[in-house]
């Protein structure tokens, strides 16, 4: 890991770290069931998948703890507590069935 003082100093380096935070959150959100997925228009719930990406941010922000200028680590953090506290949320809620707007749905058995 670089010093300190280069990523702090490298504008780049801010910039992709940011770049690669705000990608694992939105995958997370996608995951989660809380946005719409840009690749399907659908909301599509992945507890497992959200868990993944959850953790990889919490992993990122373990090993730059110290090496961030002070509002990068603090956006890391509340990323990471927020998508903690949505995933938790999602636990606790019944799995949907397939929605009768979904054409991909299969029919319901009386």
């Amino acid at each position: 890991m670089a010093p300190a003082s280069e990523l702090k100093g490298d504008t780049r380096d801010a910039e992709m770290l940011m770049t690669l935070m705000a990608s694992l959150s939105m995958s997370a959100m996608v995951q989660l069931g809380k946005i719409v997925s840009p690749m399907s228009g659908k909301i599509e719930r992945d507890l497992s998948h959200a868990k993944a990406s959850i953790d990889m941010l919490g992993v990122l922000s373990r090993l730059t703890r110290g090496n961030l200028p002070a509002e990068m680590e603090s956006a890391l953090s509340r990323s990471v507590s927020e998508l903690m506290m949505n995933y938790v949320d999602e636990t606790q809620k019944p799995a949907s069935p397939p929605s009768s707007t979904d054409p991909d749905a299969s029919p319901e058995t009386p």
